[in-house]
């Protein structure tokens, strides 16, 4: 799919801009749209370092929106926060809508309890599937889209378990035919990395999360 405006085609109200690596998927805040750019702010120099494929929300319903040839470090320049600022340029020829399903999905076979942090209170959820590279969940108050929170669960089947924690974006919160209940979509982002070691134990988490949920079949059924 070619995409000939960009400020038309992203979602108003998207915050940020992903980018791929190696199975992590890194957020860069959006400051603006610009001459068919995304102006970003990242707290990851290494981001930067070489040229990556990402995504960004679609408006209108469109879904995920995923480029690839994006040309980094455009400009490298330093915010009143400290922080870097830059160019992300997609290769607007090259874009393709997806379904975001780009792992193999599971469905729980039992309650799955979840917990994530909203304005810093622990707030409880129930896991209706997941995957490597997000969930679904059912919550009891409505979530805006494109905010990013700190996702905790603990997956138990017999005598094994999986503890997962990673830091996640609001995709989509919808109502259910229960009124007090909402379906919400969430994609994984990594944190922000201190160390080379912190990124290599978040990324074998990931890997990990994908091995357990294949090898207990009778507690996680593929969808």
């Amino acid at each position: 799919m070619k995409i000939s405006d960009l400020k038309d085609t992203a979602d108003s109200l998207a915050r940020y801009v992903f980018l791929d690596d190696e199975g992590l998927t890194e957020a860069c805040e959006i400051i603006g749209i610009i001459d068919n750019r995304f102006l970003v702010r990242s707290l990851n120099h290494q981001t930067f370092l070489k040229k990556r494929a990402g995504y960004f929300v679609g408006k209108e319903g469109m879904g995920i929106i995923r480029f690839s040839g994006v040309m980094e470090r455009v400009i490298h320049i330093q915010n009143m926060n400290g922080n870097d600022v830059y160019w992300i340029s997609p290769e607007l020829k090259d874009c393709e809508v997806i379904n975001r399903r780009l792992f193999n999905r599971f469905q729980m076979s039992y309650l799955v309890p979840l917990y994530f942090k909203k304005d810093a209170n622990l707030i409880k959820a129930s896991l209706v599937n997941l995957s490597e590279g997000g969930l679904r969940m059912t919550v009891t108050e409505r979530l805006p889209p494109n905010i990013m929170h700190c996702f905790e669960m603990t997956l138990p089947c017999g005598n094994d378990s999986f503890k997962f924690v990673s830091d996640g974006l609001v995709v989509y919160c919808e109502p259910e035919s229960n009124p007090e209940n909402f379906l919400t979509g969430v994609t994984f982002v990594a944190p922000l990395f201190e160390s080379d070691e912190e990124r290599f134990q978040y990324q074998q988490m990931r890997f990990n999360l994908g091995v357990f949920l294949k090898n207990h079949p009778q507690c996680f059924g593929l969808i």
